[in-house]
């Protein structure tokens, strides 16, 4: 009490005796409230005794936490846009927006963003509302315990739609895993697949205990229950060995490729540490970058010569490469050996990286729980397949002027556009490859299951549409669901193209001095459509190869 006040307490107000509150310890500013029971309820009546304050009046009201506080409609826009992940200081900036004299300060609104998250839970644990939000999505979900315990070991989940595209899409995997995703600090893996218009989904998401061989195979085991109307026939993973052995028990088939940026960045920088000077790093960079692109095994082996050569006086860089990546794994990232294997162009993890960013990006912190991290992934998956149903509609009704050829009539609607795309980049070869297969190397053909550029002459040759039984069945899916009653095509023209063959050899074919293929002037060049400049090119590979047939016509046959 202070000293200096001395009220008078002896009076009774309407029977009640009044009870002297002292607030000066509290704010310090020397303001003495004397507070009365109300005769009527539970409430209270304050009287001034001395209404003095240690400041002056504030001119400003931004930071009192009652005249702060948020209305109804407000938080009903805070929990709009909580749940659909915006930051606490844009859903700040929204509420000023809306009401310019707001005085809510951004602590108010972390303090109520996180009581509409718990609001959300109830007084369920962690797990028992992780389960609810994945039964009610209809999510698959498989979980294990520790031995003799009630504690998570590691949980596995799918979205329905998800299994849907993998069945569609189950040719090739990219798996990896990632950290700091939540507060308990454990591996996140993340399993990705490929559709047709090469858009990356994911598959499934497991949190693993530890990366031991046991977990890992546990959750690829999950993965495996899944997938149902085909084999995995490429896994793309970083040189993970835990991860690598657990591929080769569940999918002994597939063929495990590894990363080849990651494989590049770090050779790079164990070249930077042990190498000098900096002129040295350059020329073994060039040499290690030629090697790894050789086309075919023979090739490889003249670039190791070349590359051996120049690491001679580096042995422990050379050392490092040779038994580190060389000698175990060259089958897995060299192109001489991937160029083999029906990857897609998926030889690398970067689309899985992407989604672990794209995760990240959303979770903007590390400090959530695995049911908050669950509710980011399901909204990411909600539009990740909005995209994905986008993609395939836009190959079917899209038309795209470029692709008028009639070489495309049969692909157009029907083929992913992507595919389409890669086999206009063939045609554009055709000019310098023709149809030797030599110089075309048919690397598309073993690789994306499309027509190279030798064969794609062939077809201009003929001339014909390329057939649709020259695509593989993977780029025509446009759809996220597996149709079991639709078989392959049986529908073929090797008949048609038979009787077409044997008609031009009964032919006499006897080109002489005016051909009908026109000189390739430069004016001709710069004005024909570019189907007709093609022309040049293949009449020029069919009378070089008349010619060796009947070297006696050569003076009859024009060859510009």
């Amino acid at each position: 009490m202070c000293d200096d006040v001395e009220p008078n307490f002896d009076a009774m107000i309407d029977g009640v005796e009044p009870v002297m509150i002292d607030l000066t310890d509290v704010f310090t500013t020397g303001m003495i409230l004397r507070g009365t029971r109300s005769s009527v309820g539970d409430g209270w009546y304050l009287h001034v005794i001395r209404g003095l304050h240690n400041h002056e009046l504030a001119k400003k009201l931004t930071g009192h936490s009652f005249l702060g506080r948020l209305s109804q409609d407000e938080k009903n826009v805070l929990g709009d846009m909580t749940k659909n992940f915006v930051k606490p200081k844009n859903i700040l900036m929204t509420l000023r927006d809306h009401n310019v004299e707001s005085l809510t300060t951004i602590k108010q609104v972390y303090n109520a963003h996180q009581a509409y998250r718990s609001s959300l839970r109830g007084n369920r644990t962690e797990m028992q509302h992780l389960l609810i939000l994945m039964e009610r999505d209809k999510y698959v979900y498989r979980y294990r315990k520790v031995d003799g315990s009630d504690e998570l070991r590691d949980i596995f989940w799918a979205h329905p739609d998800a299994i849907t595209l993998v069945n569609n899409f189950h040719i090739i995997l990219i798996m990896d895993s990632t950290y700091k995703t939540c507060r308990y600090r454990i591996p996140l893996l993340e399993i990705i697949g490929v559709t047709s218009t090469e858009m990356a989904f994911c598959v499934g998401f497991a949190y693993l205990q530890s990366e031991r061989v046991d977990n890992f195979t546990w959750a690829l085991q999950m993965v495996k229950e899944q997938i149902t109307s085909g084999e995995v026939e490429v896994i793309v993973t970083d040189r993970d060995l835990a991860l690598m052995n657990a591929v080769e028990n569940v999918f002994p088939k597939a063929v495990n490729l590894l990363c080849l940026f990651h494989i590049c960045k770090n050779v790079k920088a164990k070249c930077k540490m042990t190498v000098f000077p900096k002129k040295k790093q350059v020329q073994i960079m060039e040499a290690w970058e030629a090697l790894i692109y050789s086309y075919d095994e023979t090739q490889y082996y003249m670039k190791l010569a070349i590359f051996e050569g120049i690491c001679s006086s580096c042995s422990i860089f050379y050392d490092y490469v040779h038994e580190q990546w060389l000698i175990p794994h060259k089958e897995r990232f060299v192109e001489a050996w991937t160029n083999k294997v029906m990857q897609f162009g998926n030889t690398k993890t970067q689309r899985v990286e992407s989604a672990h960013w794209s995760l990240k990006r959303i979770l903007q912190d590390s400090i959530g729980d695995i049911s908050s991290v669950w509710e980011t992934i399901n909204s990411m998956i909600v539009l990740q397949h909005n995209e994905i149903i986008a993609s395939f509609e836009k190959s079917i009704i899209q038309k795209v002027h470029r692709y008028s050829n009639r070489l495309y009539a049969n692909l157009r609607g029907v083929v992913s556009k992507n595919a389409i795309d890669h086999i206009a980049a063939e045609y554009d070869r055709v000019k310098y490859v023709g149809i030797d297969q030599t110089e075309c190397r048919c690397t598309i053909r073993t690789t994306h299951g499309l027509p190279c550029a030798c064969e794609i002459a062939r077809y201009s040759m003929i001339p014909r549409s390329i057939p649709l039984d020259a695509i593989h069945g993977w780029w025509s899916k446009l759809t996220f669901h597996v149709d079991p009653s639709s078989k392959a095509s049986e529908l073929s023209v090797k008949h048609e193209i038979d009787v077409i063959v044997k008609k031009f050899e009964e032919l006499d074919v006897y080109l002489k001095s005016y051909s009908p293929i026109p000189p390739a002037s430069n004016l001709w060049k710069n004005y024909c459509n570019e189907e007709a400049r093609q022309w040049e090119f293949i009449y020029r590979d069919r009378m070089q190869h008349w010619l060796q047939i009947f070297p006696e016509t050569i003076n009859e046959v024009i060859v510009n």
